[in-house]
Formats: structure tokens, sequence, C-alpha cells
């Protein structure tokens, strides 16, 4: 593969799919530029890929220019380089990547007056998982976009985890689970092991326990394909603790309460998309 990747934003999510992307390619074929130039020399040194002092010099030859910023500086950051988006590299080929929640791939083209009509975006939203390997990204693509551009994209993020192509109106609100969720998720581990610390184990062992416990239940309704409700039921014996513990989450609303997490969070990504 000789493809070149070019990313602007190191952070908590850019960070995690450069090194995932280093894995697959190797560094030498990705090129980085953070603000925070030492965070971005850190993990250059780390991954092998080559840290920039200038946003220019990182898409000089990149073909895929990944967007690794927050929502609300992205339309001011690739206006800025929009003439060095429009001169490709000399394969020819210059895709834009944006993982920007809430903004549409009509507003992404709109930022890029020079090139914006005839450059193909890809807009994805990963979570963190992709840096070690078990992500999920939705991504949707402008028309300009090919199949075989799009595959190329897919075959150089494989190592982030699994990557779904849909709509824009799906990514939007699917965020607010795959994109969002991870944090939830985090919650309720954390929730678990506090309970474990409360009845008298200790921090380390409750932690462990949650943290398997989460991750083997999500393993087994992904293989079996059981539905969630099924999964529950075969594990509540009649009288038993499980189904007092459930008992117990439902007298507190614990399901309501994380469906309006995911409710509150989609409403939030429209926000900002709009602003």
């Amino acid at each position: 593969m000789s493809n070149k990747v070019s990313f602007i934003g190191s952070g908590n999510m850019g960070g995690a799919l450069i090194r995932a992307v280093c894995r697959n390619i190797g560094g030498e074929r990705v090129s980085i530029f953070d603000t925070d130039i030492t965070k971005a020399g850190v993990l250059a040194e780390e991954t092998g890929c080559r840290a920039y002092s200038s946003a220019e010099e990182a898409i000089f030859n990149g073909e895929y220019v990944v967007f690794c910023v927050k929502p609300q500086i992205l339309g001011e950051v690739i206006k800025g380089l929009d003439r060095e988006i429009a001169a490709p590299p000399e394969s020819g080929k210059r895709i834009v990547i944006s993982i920007a929640a809430g903004v549409s791939i009509e507003s992404v083209a709109g930022f890029m007056p020079v090139s914006g009509k005839g450059t193909p975006i890809i807009r994805i939203m990963p979570n963190l998982a992709a840096g070690v390997g078990e992500g999920m990204t939705l991504a949707v693509t402008n028309s300009l976009v090919s199949d075989e551009d799009y595959n190329e994209f897919a075959e150089i993020f494989r190592l982030t985890g699994e990557i779904v192509r849909t709509d824009e109106k799906s990514l939007d609100m699917g965020t607010a689970i795959s994109g969002c969720g991870p944090a939830f998720t985090a919650m309720f581990i954390e929730a678990l092991a506090d309970g474990g610390v409360e009845i008298g184990l200790s921090r380390d062992m409750s932690l462990k326990l949650a943290i398997q416990t989460v991750k083997g239940a999500a393993q087994m309704l992904s293989v079996s394909g059981m539905h969630p409700g099924e999964f529950k039921d075969a594990v509540c014996s009649p009288g038993g603790s499980t189904i007092a513990g459930v008992a117990s989450l439902e007298r507190q609303g614990f399901r309501a309460a994380a469906a309006q997490a995911v409710v509150a969070s989609n409403r939030r990504n429209i926000e900002l998309g709009e602003s």
C-alpha cells in the first residue's frame, strides 16, 4: 500500500486513529501536525510517523487528509488550508476526511471555496476504542468518492475496528451511541467497581471484574446474536441475586437514564452542527 495519510490534530481521538493507521500502513506513510508540537513529537516517536511544524507541510504529500479537530474550529482550520488542499500531491489524488461531530459534508465542502466543489470528502465518526482495534466507525461519503477510493480508505483504517458505511442522517444519530457511548460504558464500569468496593472487594479486583464482565457480555451478544433482553433473562434465575439487582436498577430508572443520555448527546450534536 503506497497511500500517504496526513492528520491535522493529534488529540485523544486523532491519536487513536494515528496509532491504528501507523500499525497498518507504517509510520513512514503518515504525517501529522498539532498546535501542541511537543505532543505531536511524542506521538511521532512512538508510532514512527513524522510530525511537522506546520499544517501546510503535513498535508503536502497527503492523499488522505484527516481533520481531527473540534467541530467549533473545523471551518477556520480548513479555510486556512484551502489552497493547499486544492493542490493535490504527485499522485493527483486528495481526499478530505473529517471526524467533526455534527458538521455535514456539505458544510465541510463550504469551508473550501477554492477546492470544495471538486474535493472527495469522507465524513467519519470513530470512537476511542479505535486505538486498540476495537472501535466502531460510521462513514459517509460525497458523490466524488468512488468505490475504489472508499475501499482504499477502509483498508487504510481497517485496524481501527469495524467500519460501517451509512447515510449522513444515520451517522449523525448513531454518533450519540457509538461516539458518546464509550463514556457511558466507562461510567457503568466504574459504578460496578464502586459497588464492589462498597461490599468489601479491593478496588483493583472490583475494576478487573467489572471490565472483563462488560467485555465478555458484549462479546457474547456480538457472537451469539442474542437479543440483550434474552441474554439478561438467561442470567436471571427465579428468586436469585441477579434479578434482585435488575429490579433495583429498574426502580432507579437505569434504562431510562441510559436512553435519555443518547437523546441528550444527539441533541448536542445537532447544536454543534448548527453553530
